[in-house]
């Protein structure tokens, strides 16, 4: 018997309905997390690479992943991000570690240390040569021969000394000039000029007689003078001012009086060969006979001079 075709479909669609096709659904997995490998030691640089012993050197590093990180060669322990100034002493290698739990990380820079280039050799310093001994130019004294009671003039001249001295109590002296005195007995001076590379001696010896009898014609004439205590007195000396002379207080004694002023004035108009005076005020300090002496020298010849004495007699007012 022949079946009809809609019969065929109809039983074709029942036995898709009850045999349906079940498809496993797969459970998706989640992606496999990369393995933890530890902190990331970013970077760790030394800048320069390469100095020359004193130099400084810069380290910077930066960490990620990890709070405990220290750098060895007694740094220590340091930040995260951080730099530090260094000078190592020699070619020297630096490691950073940076730890997390039980993982940890190492980064190293090596600094290379030139050694310093020689110092150039200082050249020794130059030999000063020591400075020449003094000289003494001229010692004398004027006069060299006097009676008892007379006034002599030490003169000198030296070239090259720092300071000079003179024995018989005179003691320091400038290292050229004149120094006046009334000597009690017959006196060698010694005068010492020295510098930094020693001393140098000279001596001149004055001659006291042991009279005045013994050489009449020579003695020398003094002036006489009254003052009184207390007031002053007046010595006036001619001379002219156009050559190489001058006048000075050569000798007085400073217990008994005191030299108050000196200054020249001009005659107007002067006299023939005198342009002016020389005037010396001293003021008397004390009762009884002093001496004093005046002299009128060549500043360019010391010894060269001309000498007048006084006796200043001082009376009580």
């Amino acid at each position: 018997m022949k079946i009809p075709w809609f019969l065929v479909l109809l039983v074709a669609l029942l036995a898709f309905g009850c045999n349906r096709l079940v498809v496993k659904q797969q459970t998706p997995q989640a992606p496999q997390s990369r393995a933890n490998s530890g902190p990331v030691i970013n970077y760790f640089d030394a800048s320069p690479a390469s100095s020359t012993l004193g130099d400084k050197v810069n380290l910077t590093w930066s960490v990620t992943g990890s709070d405990n990180i220290s750098i060895d060669q007694g740094i220590g322990k340091v930040s995260a991000a951080d730099n530090l100034t260094v000078s190592p002493a020699a070619t020297t290698t630096y490691t950073l570690t940076a730890i997390s739990g039980n993982l940890a990380n190492h980064e190293s820079t090596t600094v290379i240390v030139a050694a310093a280039a020689a110092a150039a050799t200082t050249p020794p310093a130059a030999v000063i040569p020591a400075a020449p001994l003094p000289i003494v130019n001229y010692f004398d004294t004027t006069p060299n021969i006097i009676a008892p009671g007379d006034i002599i003039t030490l003169v000198w001249k030296t070239t090259g000394a720092s300071s000079a001295s003179i024995d018989n109590g005179i003691g320091s002296v400038s290292t050229s000039g004149r120094y006046s005195l009334i000597p009690d007995s017959t006196k060698t001076f010694t005068l010492t000029a020295a510098n930094s590379s020693g001393k140098v001696t000279a001596q001149v010896t004055t001659e006291v007689e042991a009279s005045s009898e013994a050489r009449p014609v020579q003695s020398t004439n003094y002036n006489d003078i009254q003052a009184i205590v207390g007031h002053q007195f007046t010595i006036l000396q001619d001379w002219n001012n156009s050559d190489n002379y001058t006048w000075i207080a050569d000798y007085y004694d400073s217990a008994s009086v005191q030299l108050v002023s000196n200054s020249y004035n001009t005659f107007n108009p002067p006299y023939k060969g005198v342009n002016g005076q020389e005037q010396f005020v001293f003021q008397a300090l004390k009762a009884g006979n002093t001496k004093l002496m005046l002299s009128y020298y060549n500043v360019n010849m010391p010894t060269d001079a001309q000498s007048f004495y006084y006796i200043i007699r001082i009376l009580t007012p």
